[in-house]
């Protein structure tokens, strides 16, 4: 038999509980939707080429939505393209964060992994490329689009071997056009680094 001191005190907590459970849910879900209505704003000012005010957006909507891997990935891929851009330190470390933030948010998504690889391999880094890569085809093995860009760092890197691995790989996923004349390429042409 529960005393009656202790029945009143279990009925105010799951009465509690059963009105702030709701209550919060709420609240987040009010919260989710302003990021993504910020979000959605910093879409149109990127279309607009208003790039650091669009980036000055996500960084409000990471504010209202911080555990939100898509938002930390949108934010990653604004400083990235500053990076690109304008080449300073404190965009590419901003993107480095954000692109990490959103991995460990989400660890069985790969498009902030992707997004990871690309910003290095469009700056002509691809050995920085490769372990995102690599991180996310352990994640989804059978995607033609991770080992198709594996292929092209591997090669850009100077891997000839294992890039030709990657393009065998790719071929026997999925029917890729790329996949099947670089490899072509590559068989008939022994020896050559790119």
């Amino acid at each position: 038999m529960v005393s009656p001191l202790l029945g009143t005190a279990l009925r105010t907590l799951l009465t509690v509980l059963f009105l702030s459970v709701p209550a919060a849910l709420a609240a987040f879900t009010l919260l989710d939707l302003k990021s993504e209505r910020l979000s959605q704003q910093a879409d149109r000012l990127e279309g607009d080429l208003e790039l650091l005010p669009a980036l000055s957006v996500r960084q409000q909507a990471i504010r209202l939505a911080p555990l939100n891997a898509v938002r930390r990935t949108e934010l990653a891929g604004a400083a990235r393209t500053l990076w690109y851009l304008r080449n300073k330190p404190e965009y590419r470390r901003l993107a480095d964060e954000a692109y990490e933030t959103a991995f460990r948010l989400s660890p069985s998504r790969t498009d902030s992994l992707f997004g990871h690889a690309q910003m290095y391999s469009f700056k002509g880094n691809p050995e920085r490329a490769i372990p995102f890569l690599k991180r996310a085809l352990n994640i989804d093995p059978n995607n033609a689009g991770l080992v198709l860009e594996l292929a092209r760092d591997q090669l850009a890197a100077g891997n000839r071997e294992q890039a030709l691995a990657s393009y065998r790989r790719c071929l026997d996923i999925d029917r890729v056009p790329e996949c099947r004349w670089t490899l072509a390429t590559l068989v008939a042409t022994p020896g050559s680094g790119q």
